[in-house]
């Protein structure tokens, strides 16, 4: 292998990576997808050494510029690993990067002979990958393939049907095919006419199904439910100031006044007030002051009125301090109904795995998280039920709604997203609640600290919307949930395993027919 040739793979493998990642919000350019993924299998299909570092390669620009926005939370006032922002920044992406490198590299040592078995093979092995990195250590299934299609686009809508990892693997398959219609040129054409028509085909029918489900599902809204999403848009290097905290409690409070349209409403109306995560602390529940306060804000609303909210809540046993990540209920008469702890934690920036071995401390400068029980559907009042979800669970498939309890009226997503300023990062975490919407055919409710915070209907569409980094208060009628559950509600990742099989079957079993074609 001479190095200058090998050296020209790497880079290639890399600037192919960069480039897929542009699919990716706030950019939204999905052709990159397809010229990304097929120069990427091209390179690999053409290389016999390496193999592991081609993937890498790839694997690293698209995750490095996809997500090196993570390593912004070091550079928040005040946070003595600042220095460290080059290593975090390049960290998650170099260890994301292994999945296409195992692809990659595994591809190698059992790919067939035939092109469009290997094709097949190669298809699979990075659905899997995908499928895995949602799952392994976790989990982190952020910038899914199929998130490339854009949470508007009718061809997002199968994910009620498959979910994002079974749109993933058609996106892959699609998107690999010009590689290997390219590089099969010279072969046998009647595999290579089997599969552009199955890619065409599948494309075409994926599109019309997604413009007949935005047709028969118009927008809508509730009558009876409104909705207020308060974001502050308070600088994270401000939020855990002491001297500011009783400023930004009143800052909440202002946006969450009603004014003189609000009184136009049915009486029998239910507003739901919503602020981000961690939007008060311990204190402010434990004092009559700021539930009183609380309490005034919710009697000065029409109808019934209550205040869901992100709370930092502590605990102590003994000696040990502990903090949990909440969500709590507030009623008119400054009642807490429920109170819902954040289940999947933040891996450094909630606790510290290995912590015994890694003796750091966390991002937030809190340590000790503990998780709640997970999943569950909680009632505001007679007119609403929700499942609430705390910043980073939002991004899990599946994971927002317990199949064990009623179906909620709307998913309700809490989150900070301060610690990434005008990055590439908001805008993906909330392409990540887009898709969990059309995924459970649920609302969901979004409000974030500094954006963005957002009523989505069940099929993605945003009903009321604030821009990043602006503070206010939107207003909205709560977009019904659709009155079946969606097939993946009730499948899960059943059609994702199908086509998963699909891919595998076209490898080994009608490896032999294509051979004699």
């Amino acid at each position: 292998m001479h190095p200058r040739p090998f050296l020209k793979k790497i880079l290639l493998c890399f600037a192919a990576g960069s480039f897929c990642a542009l699919s990716m919000p706030p950019y939204g350019l999905t052709p990159a997808l397809f010229v990304a993924l097929s120069l990427f299998y091209v390179l690999v299909e053409s290389a016999s050494k390496g193999l592991f570092l081609l993937g890498w390669a790839f694997g690293f620009g698209y995750f490095l510029i996809g997500v090196s926005w993570i390593g912004d939370a070091l550079l928040v006032g005040g946070n003595p690993w600042r220095w460290a922002w080059p290593l975090a920044a390049m960290a998650l992406p170099a260890i994301l990067a292994l999945y296409p490198a195992l692809v990659a590299l595994v591809h190698a040592r059992i790919r067939p002979a035939h092109p469009a078995a290997s094709f097949a093979q190669f298809v699979a092995l990075m659905a899997i990958a995908e499928f895995l990195r949602g799952h392994l250590f976790t989990g982190f299934p952020w910038n899914l393939y199929g998130y490339g299609w854009g949470g508007n686009s009718p061809v997002s809508q199968t994910a009620a049907l498959w979910g994002s990892y079974g749109l993933s693997a058609l996106t892959i398959f699609w998107a690999v095919l010009p590689g290997y219609l390219w590089r099969a040129r010279a072969g046998a054409l009647r595999p290579r006419l089997i599969l552009a028509g199955a890619g065409i085909a599948s494309l075409t029918a994926c599109y019309g199904f997604g413009l007949w489900r935005l047709h028969a599902n118009p927008p809508a809204v509730r009558s009876d439910v409104r909705v207020v999403l308060v974001q502050p848009s308070i600088p994270q290097s401000e939020k855990w100031t002491s001297e500011k905290m009783v400023a930004h409690f009143e800052k909440h409070l202002a946006l969450s006044r009603p004014n003189a349209q609000d009184f136009a409403a049915p009486k029998e109306t239910t507003t739901l007030i919503v602020w981000p995560e961690t939007a008060i602390a311990w204190p402010i529940l434990d004092s009559d002051q700021g539930l009183d306060a609380i309490e005034a804000t919710l009697r000065a609303w029409p109808g019934k009125a209550f205040l869901a909210t992100g709370v930092l809540l502590r605990s102590r046993t003994g000696a040990h301090t502990g903090y949990r990540n909440s969500i709590a209920l507030i009623d008119q008469e400054g009642g807490i109904p429920w109170i819902h702890d954040k289940a999947h934690l933040v891996p450094f920036g909630e606790y510290i795995p290995f912590q015994k071995w890694i003796p750091i401390p966390t991002v937030t400068g809190f340590s000790g998280f503990e998780a709640g029980g997970g999943p569950d559907t909680l009632s505001a009042g007679e007119a609403l039920s929700v499942s609430p979800l705390v910043c980073y669970e939002i991004i899990f498939p599946s994971a927002g709604i317990n199949p064990t309890k009623p179906r909620p009226d709307a998913l309700l997503n809490v989150t900070n997203d301060g610690w990434y300023g005008k990055s590439a990062g908001p805008y993906q975490h909330f392409e990540n609640a887009i898709f969990r919407a059309i995924e459970s055919g649920v609302p969901v409710i979004r409000a974030a600290n500094t954006g963005i915070s957002a009523v989505i209907d069940p099929m993605g569409r945003t009903v009321a919307r604030m821009p990043l980094l602006e503070a206010g208060a939107a207003r909205a009628g709560l977009p019904p949930r659709l009155s079946d559950p969606t097939f993946y509600n009730r499948t899960g990742n059943a059609l994702f395993l199908f086509i998963l099989t699909g891919l595998i079957a076209t490898r080994f079993i009608f490896r032999k027919v294509l051979e004699d074609t």
